[in-house]
């Protein structure tokens, strides 16, 4: 009787064994997918929490009216929040203000009348030195 108990244990522990092990590649292979990602896309939102989808192109503003504005990286369409030392510097067209001027949240407030169109542009670049722009269109309200 004894050595049944004691083979039964022994089948549990092995079975037990194997089953954590066939998990850990699971869990290798998930720490790996979280792991750092490559800058291949840059995306302008004005939606703090977006982090999928389609990037906004076009916002409407009057004159004295902001709008704040969010860089997010992208790498093959999946977005994620750019680290610390990645740089965005961001320029505008002469009837829009941005503040500040480089950062990954900045605030564009249209200062003077849009006659058609007016541009955003936030660029980066990656580490192995290719440049990425992402643009957002002003028109008027």
């Amino acid at each position: 009787m004894k050595s049944k108990v004691t083979l039964t244990i022994a089948v549990i522990l092995i079975t037990a064994l194997m089953i954590g092990c066939a998990q850990l590649g699971t869990v290798k292979q998930v720490a790996k997918e979280v792991g750092p990602r490559t800058l291949t896309g840059l995306n302008v939102t004005r939606d703090a929490k977006q982090m999928s989808g389609v990037p906004i192109s076009v916002a409407k503003l009057a004159v004295g009216e902001s709008v704040v504005l969010y860089a997010r990286g992208s790498d093959n369409g999946k977005w994620f929040e750019l680290p610390a030392d990645v740089v965005v510097n961001w320029k505008a067209d002469s009837e829009l203000e941005v503040n500040p001027t480089t950062g990954h949240v900045v605030t564009v407030k249209v200062v003077s009348p849009i006659s058609a169109v007016a541009f955003v542009t936030a660029t980066t670049t990656t580490k192995d030195g290719k440049k990425l722009e992402a643009e957002l269109q002003i028109t008027h309200k």
